[in-house]
This record gives structure tokens, sequence and C-alpha cells, in this order.
């Protein structure tokens, strides 16, 4: 029976590979393989593909075990094939893509790890040389794909064809390579899934710190707000009605969003919490310090100096007074709105300041303006005369090229004014047509119905318009002055512009200057006041003029806004009331919907139906009686709070109702279910009535605030108590059905294993499994029983997470018990034999433990202690010296253990006894380690002997090659200091070396063979750079000298060149001489013995360098001075050719030009000033040369005289003799006619997811 089902077991576990196909399976045409496939069959062939049967078995074989998924077909040729309307490979890639994938079961192929589809095929056509690959879900979401076959997967295919043509090794290569990158991409993505996991770890982690640090702030603010109450006299302001609790909620929930997972939820609703708590707080503070900064103000505003004439500067001073008087008085109720008064005094104060300002300067300039006008008029008046014109005339003439810059200036400043006009007049012009239709004109706004934030809003925007209309008429007025002055209509003001820059200037200075305007005074364009909406601003105010376009813009927008506000306000404010009234009524529809959940009395949202809902009623009333005269505030007011409330009260009622629709049948159920299996269901009560509560309670809080974040928050709890619910159930069935009864089945367990055991040990069963309380299953199965017990009683409080934690540690309880009992029997079962291996051992230790003492007494004769260290860096104390005694106590130590588990055993104590044989076999282990470590200390100690021996030999040869070379008089005395010190370290490593008995240590003589080893190294390096050192400072030397030779060339040449030398060559000459000293001194150190040659050599370079730059200095003053002589020659020369100069009509220079320069550059050369000279020589020439040009024109000027007089002479000649010739009688006609005809004559003339590559 038992061989029977031993062979059926043997048969179901090679079923896969009996049913797998043992070779390839011939196919007529590559197309059908579609109805050959069989899951078994993974190598296909048609034709003839060089490979023989034992081939393609051996290729079948191998897929079976490689490429259970893959199918591979092999093709001689694709001619023939055909797929609908495709031929060859076409066809057969069609096939295989459409019909293989969506017939057969290759399309449904999947890897049982990720359940994605799987299936591949390859196909090989030979003599098309070509390659066909498909990959599925699984390889495509890789990069292994058919779109990825071309140039990246195909090359070990093409690699085994182009080497051979290796089919066999192409199909295995292909298979090789793509089957592990996708398992390299499987295992990377099982990576970053894990580090996703852990990310998230700590994501949560950090979530958790922040929850923790919103509620220690929490606290903080808890108890700042109660010293605050204390503290302050009144509790009527809202910093004191501040409620905590909401933001106690929100964390809460907080928490509840991190347990059910939300973590980024959660973190918003901890960070959004904190910020305002945050803001509490700095409201607090703000509270606080609100006295001081009102008494700087009061007093900033009592300093404050107005101009006497400044009415109202005057008036708005009295203004902020009362304005801030009324923020004292709001901040004693403790209310937060001191603060908008307060800042409202604030920008007060400081527009004062710069109103108080431009009044001033406006002052200023329009007392200025009246007297240059004064002044200009008396001057226009006294000074006009007859003689005027005349001399503006001849003025004009002399002085238009200096104008000429000014006047360009000027007219293109104009012209850019004119522009940037041009650009905004259109959008000023229209912004006034749209005033007027939105608002009309400023004095009819009360008289036309305009109340409130309407009519404020209407006289912002028209005094932002007239604002701008204000601008662009005082600078259109600049503009048009300006022209006056540049473009003067009248003959005064032109004469004027043609003798003078002032206008110009003036003009310049008006158009690129600051304006000032003054709105109490009329525009100063003709016309402007009909075009002018009304004064709508009352301050006057000054800009740049550069700014100007700015300014006008700003002001148009903020014109903009306002009037769109009130248009938008008029327009939309019937159709937002009728639709604010019609959804108050579709709320109202809503209580039938609410009262058929009347019966269990749960988020009946009473508060809603009876007192919110006509709130919004009275907001709806307040509007409608406000839209009359008011939109403006209708809309921003009572209109927008009950659009806010209704929207709030939509969003309370429509949670209310998909929980009741879609979670409530599912929560009672739970609860039926949660009291079937015996647990305590009121705190499901108890939480439907507090969330009733809670909803309740928004409708007061939708009453007074925005509660639309509370709202949220509150539907987010319902569905989170159905879920709660939810895994309660969860939690209790896993606790009845899986926990109890593995208790149970534990404690079954363990008084059978006691039974068992006690009976086959010979001891009463209750000394099983007893050896502790840690190892007594008994004591785990209480603490899982207790862990089950704990996990009710979470549910019964409603807990589930609290209990799914205590169920968990029961699990870990129960697994414990199982393991307890089942190493028990373990150690029962094999404890005999492995007494008896552990004793088999110890004596077998024992034997070999002799010849190492042995081996330790003739280590401590031949050796040192230190050599003998366990640990040769010195870190620790143990020697082998010791193994002896160490290896005599572990054995005994191994006999005690042998002893004491056998009492353990049959004591009972069956795990006691396991850990003891561990012991004991760790123990055995301890003592062959050790006993080998004697030996190979004692091998590696003679083995290094001989080595140190032979290292010396080669030292002590190298240390005497050195000295010869050490001793040159070129290497350098450190060098040879470092030598000595190898000697003396050459002696010590002999010593050590040598040494016998206690003082044997090879390991301290190889440390000192090594020190000495790399000393004799950088002795020899040393040596070697010395010398190079020391030819480098000869080869310096070699240049300074012939730098010092060059340079001394040059100093005779300036000695003997018969000219004076300058100061800088005097200079550079001395600095030879110093050089030269320095340069032997240097020399005279390089003859000498183990010298330092870097220094000599840098000394060297230096001498070098300064002698190569006293030779420049040198060679160029005297190229100067040969420059200053040649020039004085040239000089010399061209006063010479001016003295000789001579013309044909008498014309000679006259004087001797540039012979005044030619004596100062003499002077200059003795003095060796060079440069001086060569500019004296210079003017000379130049004055020379000027002198003949001079000559030379006259010269020219009296010949063409002299030619024109002959020239006049020979015409006189001519005339008389055509005179005498014409009596002749020769008809002059003739040859005219003739030239005539001949002029006038002339012309003119014009003139698939399938990859496909190949091998």
């Amino acid at each position: 029976m038992r061989l029977r089902l031993f062979g059926i077991l043997i048969l179901l576990m090679g079923l896969p590979l009996l049913l797998a196909s043992e070779t390839a399976l011939l196919l007529p045409q590559g197309t059908a393989l579609v109805e050959q496939w069989a899951p078994d069959q993974h190598l296909y062939v048609k034709g003839e593909v060089n490979l023989s049967d034992a081939e393609l078995a051996s290729l079948e074989k191998w897929l079976d075990q490689n490429g259970q998924n893959w199918v591979i077909l092999l093709m001689e040729s694709a001619r023939g094939e055909r797929y609908r309307s495709k031929t060859g490979i076409d066809a057969v890639e069609q096939a295989l893509e459409s019909d293989l994938l969506g017939k057969t079961g290759f399309g449904s192929l999947r890897d049982q790890s990720t359940g994605e589809r799987n299936g591949v095929f390859f196909v090989i056509y030979l003599a098309e040389r070509k390659f066909s690959y498909f990959g599925g879900d699984q390889y495509e979401k890789r990069g292994l794909g058919g779109n990825r076959w071309s140039g990246r997967l195909d090359a070990a295919a093409i690699s085994a064809m182009r080497n051979g043509g290796r089919i066999a090794d192409a199909v295995r290569d292909t298979v090789t390579s793509i089957e592990g990158r996708l398992q390299s991409r499987l295992q990377q993505e099982k990576r970053m899934a894990a580090a996703a996991a852990e990310e998230a770890k700590v994501r949560r982690q950090a979530v958790e710190a922040t929850i923790a640090r919103a509620e220690q702030n929490l606290k903080q603010v808890e108890r700042e707000l109660e010293r605050f109450r204390k503290e302050s006299t009144l509790q009527e302001g809202d910093l004191v009605r501040k409620e905590t609790g909401i933001w106690r909620a929100q964390l809460q929930q907080a928490r509840t969003f991190l347990t059910r997972g939300n973590v980024e939820s959660a973190r918003y609703q901890a960070l959004s919490t904190e910020d305002e708590m945050r803001k509490f707080r700095l409201l607090l503070q703000d509270y606080n310090e609100a006295p001081r900064e009102m008494e700087r103000l009061e007093q900033k505003l009592k300093e404050l100096e107005i101009h006497s004439e400044n009415d109202r500067g005057l008036s708005s001073r009295e203004g902020l007074f009362a304005e801030l008087k009324a923020a004292e008085e709001v901040h004693r109720k403790g209310e937060s709105a001191y603060r908008t008064l307060l800042d409202r005094a604030q920008e007060g104060a400081e527009r004062l300041v710069r109103q108080d300002s431009d009044f001033r300067l406006v002052r200023e300039r329009t007392l200025a303006r009246a007297a240059e006008m004064k002044q200009q008029r008396e001057v226009l008046t006294g000074a006009a005369g007859a003689g005027v014109g005349g001399l503006l005339l001849v003025g004009g003439l002399a002085g238009n090229r200096r104008r000429r810059k000014i006047k360009e200036r000027a007219e293109a400043l104009l012209q850019k004014r004119r522009d940037e006009m041009g650009e905004v007049s259109d959008q000023l012009m229209e912004m006034l047509d749209w005033a007027a239709l939105v608002v009309g004109p400023a004095d009819q706004l009360d008289a036309r119905g305009y109340r409130g934030d309407t009519l404020a809003r209407s006289q912002q925007g028209l005094a932002a318009v007239d604002r701008a209309f204000v601008i662009s008429s005082y600078v259109q007025d600049l503009i048009e002055q300006g022209a006056r002055l540049i473009e003067p209509r009248s003959p005064l003001p032109g004469a004027r512009n043609l003798v003078s820059r002032g206008g110009y200037e003036k003009a310049i200075e008006l158009l690129d200057s600051e304006v000032v305007c003054d709105p109490s005074l009329p525009p100063p364009l003709p016309g402007a006041p009909e075009e002018r909406l009304g004064a709508a601003i009352s301050q006057d105010f000054s800009l740049e003029l550069s700014q100007w376009q700015e300014r006008l813009q700003a002001a148009l927008q903020e014109g903009r806004e306002a009037l769109q506000e009130v248009d938008d306000a008029w327009t939309s404010i019937v159709s937002r009331r009728e639709k604010l009234a019609l959804e108050i009524v579709r709320l109202e529809r809503l209580e039938g919907t609410i009262d058929d959940w009347e019966s269990d009395g749960w988020l009946l949202l009473d508060n809603l139906f009876s007192q919110w809902i006509p709130v919004m009623e009275s907001e709806l009333a307040e509007g409608t009686e406000l839209a009359d005269g008011d939109p403006v505030a209708a809309l921003r007011g009572p209109i927008a709070v009950g659009e806010r409330m209704v929207s709030e009260a939509s969003a309370l009622i429509a949670g209310v109702v998909a929980f009741r629709e879609q979670r409530w049948e599912q929560v009672k159920r739970d609860e039926r279910d949660l009291a079937h299996l015996g647990r305590q269901t009121s705190w499901i009560e108890r939480e439907m009535d507090l969330l009733s509560e809670r909803a309740e309670a928004l409708c007061f809080a939708g009453m007074q605030q925005s509660a639309g974040d509370s709202i949220s928050s509150f539907v987010e709890s319902l569905m989170a108590f159905a879920e709660r619910v939810e895994q309660s159930l969860a939690e209790g069935r896993r606790a009845e059905k899986e926990i109890k009864p593995a208790l149970d089945a534990a404690a079954t367990q363990v008084r059978q294993a006691r039974s068992s055991l006690g009976q086959r040990l010979g001891v009463a069963a209750d000394r099983v499994l007893s050896e502790s309380p840690e190892r007594n299953p008994d004591t785990h199965l209480a603490e899982g029983r207790a862990q089950r017990e704990a996990a009710l009683a979470a549910l019964d409080a409603g807990e589930p997470g609290a209990a799914e934690a205590f169920l968990d540690q029961a699990a870990g309880f129960l697994a414990s018990t199982r393991e307890l009992v089942t190493d028990s029997e373990e150690s029962f079962r094999v404890f005999e034999q492995q007494h008896r291996e552990l004793k088999s051992n110890h004596e077998f230790t024992a034997n070999h433990e002799r010849e190492i003492v042995a081996l330790v007494e003739s280590l401590r004769v031949d050796f040192s202690s230190s050599a003998l260290l366990v640990d040769l860096s010195g870190g620790e104390d143990a020697s082998y010296a010791d193994a002896p005694v160490v290896l005599k106590r572990r054995a005994q130590r191994v006999a005690e253990i042998l002893e004491e588990a056998s009492a353990c055993h049959r004591s009972a104590r069956l795990l006691e006894s396991r850990d003891l044989l561990r012991e004991g076999s760790a123990v055995v282990a301890s003592r062959e380690t050790l006993c080998s470590e004697v030996k190979e200390r004692k091998s590696a100690l003679a083995a290094l002997s001989d080595e140190n021996e032979l290292l010396l030999e080669k030292l002590l040869r190298t240390c005497k090659d050195l000295e010869a070379p050490v001793s040159d008089r070129r290497v350098m005395a450190a060098t040879v200091a470092l030598f000595v010190e190898a000697e003396a370290q050459r002696d010590q490593a002999r010593s050590a070396v040598e040494a016998t008995g206690k003082d044997n240590n090879p390991f301290a003589a190889a440390d000192s063979l090594l020190q000495l080893s790399e000393r004799l190294t950088v002795v020899r390096g040393e040596v070697d750079n010395d010398l190079v050192i020391y030819d480098n400072t000869v080869a310096t030397l070699r240049q300074a000298r012939s730098a010092e030779e060059e340079t001394q060339r040059l100093v005779h040449a300036a000695q003997t060149d018969g000219v004076t030398d300058s100061n800088r060559l005097q200079k550079a000459m001395g600095h030879v001489e110093k050089i030269t000293s320095q340069l032997a001194k240097a020399d005279a150190e390089l003859q000498g013995t183990h010298g330092d040659w870097r220094a000599v050599n840098e000394e060297l370079a230096g001498i070098r360098e300064e002698l190569a730059e006293a030779s420049m200095v040198i060679r160029e003053e005297l190229q100067l001075a040969r420059e200053a002589m040649t020039r004085i020659s040239q000089a010399e020369g061209a006063l010479r050719s001016a003295v000789h100069w001579k013309g044909r009509y008498g014309v000679r220079v006259s004087g001797t030009p540039g012979l005044m320069a030619i004596e100062s550059a003499n002077r200059a050369i003795v003095r060796g000033e060079y440069h001086d000279c060569i500019r004296h020589a210079g003017f000379a020439i130049v004055e020379a040369r000027r002198a003949i040009a001079a000559a030379e024109a006259e010269e020219a000027r009296r010949r063409r005289r002299a030619q024109a007089a002959a020239a006049a002479q020979r015409a006189a000649a001519r005339r008389s003799r055509i005179s005498s010739s014409s009596s002749f009688g020769r008809s002059s006609s003739f040859g005219s006619s003739s030239r005539s005809s001949s002029v006038g004559r002339s012309s003119f003339s014009s003139s698939s997811r399938v990859g496909r590559s190949g091998w």
C-alpha cells in the first residue's frame, strides 16, 4: 500500500514534465501554429531549418524548463504564407498577434506573482534573415515588448546568427537575456515597493509628530486664553468668547484620518488647525501690544504740525483723533475689530503727512510761478526797441549750430508727450462715457437714491476717474505750454529761439518735471468742465511727469474696479436674490425627507429647519430691503451671508442623507451582528447621540459664522463612524471564530504533549513543559486569553483599533505556545543522538590536546611572550602560551555540560538540556579552533624567521651600496642626515633578527625590517633627486651668466653712445652692479659641499629674472635715446628744407619755422628726457612742414593766376583771328546743321506591438 501511494505521489510531482512535449512540432505553414498551439508545446518548425531531431528535442526540453510561456517558431522561409490580405512575414505576424492571442489559451497565460499576461512568441525566418518578436503585458510594461525589439532586445539573436548561424543559441540566448532582464526589473519593483512602504511609514510618523505638536500648542493656547480671560475686565468680546473645542475636535479628526490611513488629510487637518491656533495667538499678542501702539499714534498726531492755511489737513487730524478713540473703545471690549479701526487711523495719519507736504509744495510753487511770470512781463515790455531785431538776427546766425542739439531734444520730448497723450485719451473718454452710464454725475448720486456702500463705491470710482481726468488735463496743458515754447506762433518768441537756447531748455524742464494737480481749480483745458462728471476728488496731488501714464492707468484701473462692482451689483441683485429665495424653499422641502427617519431620533437637524432657515429668510429680507438703494451692501452683506448659509446647510443635509442612504442600514446590521456575538453595542447609540448633537451645534455655528470646514469634517466623521462599526464587527468575529478556537486547540495540544512526554520520560505530566514561567505554555496561553479579553473590552468600548492590536498580541502568544511544545518534543527526540555526538567529539579533541601542550612549551622556550599574543596589535592580553590552561578549563566545562544535560533530560527540563548541548558543541568547537590557531602560529613564526634573515641580508647590501652615492658632495646635507638615521635603524633591525630565546620576536623584527626598507628607499630617492636639483642649479647659473653678459653689453652701449642717461637708465645700471655681486656669491656657494641646492637655485632664478628685467629697461631706454636723436635729425632736416625752399613765382618760407622746438628738444636730450625730446622734435617737424605747405599753397595760387592771365590772352588772340577770317564767305549754317544732325541721332535697347529586425 505504501509503495502504491509513493508511486502515485511521484507521478503527480512529475505530471508537468510528463505532459511536456518531447520534440518540436512540424507545421505545413507558419500561420497554422494558431490551430496547432498547445500549452505544453513551445517549439514549432516549418521547413528545413538545419537542426537535427536531437537538437530540436534538446531545445524543446530546454524551453520546457526555461521558457514555459514562450512560443518559438523556426521557419525556412515566409514564402507562401497568407493571412487575410497579408502575405509573407506580415501574414505570420498578424496571424500570431491576432488569432494566437485572441482565440487560443496563449492569450490567457499569466504570471502567478503579478497576474499579468506574459505570453511571448519569437519567430526566425532563415531565408529572409529576419526576426519577429512579441512580448505580453508583463514584458511590455517593463520595456521588453515588441516596440523595444529592434536595436535593443535583438542583440543576442543577431550575434548568434551572424556568428555561424547558430539557431538554437539564438533562441536560448534571446530567452535567457529577456527573462534575465524581466526578473531583474521585477526585483527592482519589489525593492521600490518596499522603499515606498518605508517612505509612507516615515510620512505617517511625521504626521503623528505634527498632531502631537498641535495638541501641545492647543494646551498652550488654552492656558494663554484662560490667563487672558482672568486678566480681562470685560467678557463680551470675541477674543474672550473664543472656544477651543472645535480645534480639539479637528485634531481628533486628524487622528481618525491617520488611523484610516488617510495621511494627507490628517496632515492637512493638523496643519490647518495649528495655523488657526497660531493666528489666534498672534491676535492675543497683538491685543496686548495695541495700547502702546495707540499711545504712539496719539502722540504722533499731537506732534504733527499742519500748515495754518491747510484747512482740509486740520479737519482730517480731528477726524483721526475720533477714529483712534473709537478703536480704543472697541479694544476695551475685547473685540478683535479694533485692529481694523486702528489700521485705518494709522493709514489716515500717513495720508495726512503726505497731504500736508503736497499742500506746502503747491503753495511754494504757486508763489514762485507768480513771481516768475511778473518778472517775464516786465522784461518783455521794457526791452523792445528798433535795434533788437537786427541784433537777434546777427546773434541767431552765429549761435544756430549750438542750439541745434537742444532744439532736437526738445522737439523729440514734445513728440513723446503727444504720443503718450494719444495713447490714453481714448481710454479716458471711454471711461468717462461708461461712468456717466453707470452712475452719472457725482452731485446727483444722492438724488438718484444711491446709499451706503453703493454710494461709497460710486464716489470712489468717480474720484478715480476724475483724478485720471485731472492728470490728463494738466499734462495736456503742459504739452501745449511746451509747444508754444518750441513752436512759437508770434515773431518775438521765434526770434528769441534764433539767438537763445533758453526757450528749448525751459520746454524740456517743463515736459520732464513734476506736475502739481489742484482739483479745486478748474482743469486748464478749454472745454474741460463739460466733459468732467463733477469734482469727485478734493485733495491736490503731485507726480513726476515721466510717471504720469502709470499714475493715470492706476487711477483708471481703480475706477474701473469700483464702477464694475456697482454695475454688477445693479445687474445681478435681482437674480441672486431670487435664486437665494428658491434655494431656501428647496431646503424647506427637504424637511419631509429628514422626518422619515424620526423613528430613531438621530440626525434630524431640528435646529436647521426651526432656526437656521428662518435666519436665512431674515438675511434675504434684509438684502431685499437694502437692494433698492444699496445693492453693493446687499450683495456684500445679507445676500452673501444667506448664500453661504444655504451652501453650508445643503452640504450638511447632503452628508446626512448620504450617510442614511448608503451606510445606515449596514451600520444597523453590523450592530445586530455584534450583539449576536455577545458584544456591547451601547457605544454605537452614544456615538450617534454625539453626532446628532454635533449636527445641531453646527446649525447654530452656521448662523454666526462660516462653518463649511466644520461641516465637511462632520460628514467625514459620519463615514468614519460607519467604518468603525464595520471594523468592530470584523475584530469581534476574529476574536470569537479565530482566536478563541485557536486558544482551546493550543491548550489541548499542551495537555497531550505533557502526557506523551511524561510517559516516555517516566515523570509526572505536570513536571513536563514547566521549566520556568517563560517556558511554561500555560503562561503564554494565559497571556493570550488576557489579550483576547482586553480586545473584547475594547470592542465593548467602541475601540476597534485597540482591539485589533490586542488580538494581534494574542495571536503572538498562541504562536509562542506552539513553539514551546514543538521545541520540547524535538529536544526529546534528538537528545540521545546529540548527547552521544558531543561526548564523542569531546573525547576525540582531548586526544589531540596533549600534542598542543608540548607544542606550546617549545614556543615559550624559542620565542618571546609578545610573539605568542593572540592579538599582535596589543589590543588584548590573551596569549597562546596559556593555551594548555584554557583547553583544560574548556574540557572540564564540556564534561560538566554532559552531566548537567543528562540530569535536565531525566527531570523533563528538555529545553534546558537542549541549550546545554548547544553550549557544549560551541565549547568543543572553540577547543578545536584554539588547537588549530596554535599550530598556525608555530608555522607562521618559523616562516617569518626565515624571511627576516633573507630580507636582512638584502637590506645590508643596500646600505653598503648607498655609502658611495651619499658621500658625493652634490648630495645635500638633509639626505646625508637621513642616511645616518637609516644606518641606526639597520643596527636595530639586525639585533632584532639575530635575537634568540625570550628575546626572539619575528613579528617585531619584520616591522623593524620594513621600516628600514622604507627608509632606504627614501634615501635612494633623495640622492637621485639631489643630483637632479644640482644639475638644474648649474643650468640656472649658466642662464644667469648669459643674462649678465647681455646686460653688461647693453650697459656698455649706454655708457659709450654719447647720449645723457635718463634717470630710469641710471637706476637700472646701478641695480645691475648690485645683482652682479649677488651672482658671484651664489656661484661660490655652488662650488661647496652638501649645500642646499634648492635655495641656491631659487636665488639664481631670482637673479636671472632681475637681470632680464634690467636688460629690458636698458634696451627700452637705449631705443628711446636713438629715436630721440633720429627725431632731432629729422627736425633739423625739415628746418633746412623749409629755409631753402623757393618757388618759381617768387614765394619763399619766411623765418625759421620749428627752430625753437628744436632747441627745446636739444635741451631735453641733454637732461636725458627722451620722451620730451621726441615730442619737441615732432613739433618742429610739423611747424616746418606747415610752413612749406603754406608756401606751396601760395605758389599754386600765383601759378593759377598766371595761367588764367595767359589763357585770357590766348582767347583774345583767337577771337581776333576768327573775326579776320569771316570775309571769305564760309557758311556757318552748314556746320551748325551738320553738328545738330549728328547729335540728334541716337537709339536705345532694352533687354504594431510586434517588433521586427534582421541580421
